[in-house]
C-alpha cells in the first residue's frame, strides 16, 4: 500500500544534546554497524573528504531508527580518533554531519535558530537525488512515496540524473564535485571555496537552474537542510557504506544497468 510520504526537515533546536551517559542509557548499540566501525571503517579517508574544511572538523550526529521513525543524538568529539572511538563505541545506525560550519561555542550560547544562523561561518552545498523522486508505474507519484519504496528503475534514474547533474555543475565552472553513494541513491557535494559563503538565495537560484535542466533532486536539501549523511559512514536502512565516487565510475555503473 502507498502511504502518504513523510517530511524529511528534521528541526535542529528542538534536539537535545545528550552527554555519552545519556546516548548509553537510551540506545542499545546496532550489532551490524558496530561491527562494521570495528572491522571495516578507516577514518583517513573521511579526514581527506573534509580538509576543505581546513581545522574545522563537522559536528556530528548519530542516529538509531529508521524510515521517518530516527532519533537523533548531537555527539562531542576532541579529535578524529575520538569520534572514530565513539562510532566503535556506540554503533549507531546512521551518522550524520552538519554541513553548515560552526565555531566552537557553548550550549547555552544558543538560545535561537537566529543566534545559531548568526554564528554560522559557511554552508556547503550538496545536493540530494533518491530514488523515491520519480513518478513511477510500479511504486506509485512521487508525492505519495514512501521513503523505502523504490523498484530498479526508480535507481537508475536517480543514477542517470547524478550524471547529468555532475556534467552541468561542470559548465557551470564548479571544480570541486563529488558524488557520493549513499547505498540507495546518491548526493552530489560542490566543496568550491567560492561558494562557501553563499546565501540561501544563491543556493536557491543554483536549485532552480537544475531543476529546469529536468534534474530531480530535494530542493530543502540544497537550500534549507544542513544534516548530511556522513560519506564513509554505514547507511543503517540498508547496510551499505556511503561511498565517494568519480564520473568515470558512475557512468560505468549506468552501463551495468543497461
Amino acid at each position: 500500500m502507498i502511504v502518504e510520504r513523510p517530511k524529511k526537515k528534521v528541526e535542529y533546536l528542538k534536539r537535545k544534546f545528550f552527554t555519552t551517559e545519556d546516548l548509553l542509557e537510551q540506545e542499545e548499540p546496532d550489532e551490524i554497524a558496530q561491527r562494521f566501525y570495528i572491522e571495516e571503517f578507516q577514518i583517513e579517508p573521511l579526514i581527506s573528504f573534509f580538509e576543505f574544511r581546513s581545522d574545522e572538523r563537522p559536528r556530528v550526529t548519530l542516529g538509531y531508527g529508521g524510515g521517518s521513525n530516527i532519533n537523533f543524538y548531537p555527539i562531542r568529539y576532541e579529535n578524529w580518533e575520538d569520534l572514530h572511538t565513539k562510532l566503535k563505541m556506540h554503533g549507531a545506525q546512521h551518522v550524520y554531519y552538519e554541513k553548515r560550519f560552526i565555531r566552537s561555542i557553548e550550549e547555552d550560547e544558543v538560545t535561537s535558530e537566529d543566534d545559531l544562523l548568526a554564528l554560522s561561518l559557511a554552508h556547503e552545498i550538496v545536493f540530494d537525488l533518491d530514488p523515491e523522486n520519480y513518478d513511477c508505474q510500479n511504486c506509485g507519484p512521487a508525492v505519495d512515496r514512501d521513503l523505502e519504496t523504490f523498484c530498479p528503475d526508480c535507481f537508475v534514474n536517480s543514477l542517470n540524473d547524478t550524471i547529468k547533474l555532475f556534467e552541468f555543475l561542470e559548465k557551470l565552472k564548479f571544480n570541486n564535485i563529488i558524488p557520493v553513494s549513499t547505498g540507495r541513491g546518491f548526493h552530489v557535494h560542490v566543496q568550491d571555496e567560492s561558494t562557501l559563503s553563499w546565501s540561501k538565495e544563491q543556493r536557491a537560484a543554483l536549485v532552480s537552474q537544475v531543476q529546469e535542466k529536468g534534474i530531480a533532486i530535494d530542493p530543502h536539501v540544497t537550500v534549507e537542510m544542513y544534516l548530511m549523511r556522513m560519506p564513509y559512514s554505514l547507511h543503517g536502512g540498508v547496510n551499505k557504506q556511503v561511498v565517494p565516487l568519480t564520473l568515470s565510475e558512475l557512468k560505468s555503473l549506468s552501463q551495468q544497468d543497461k
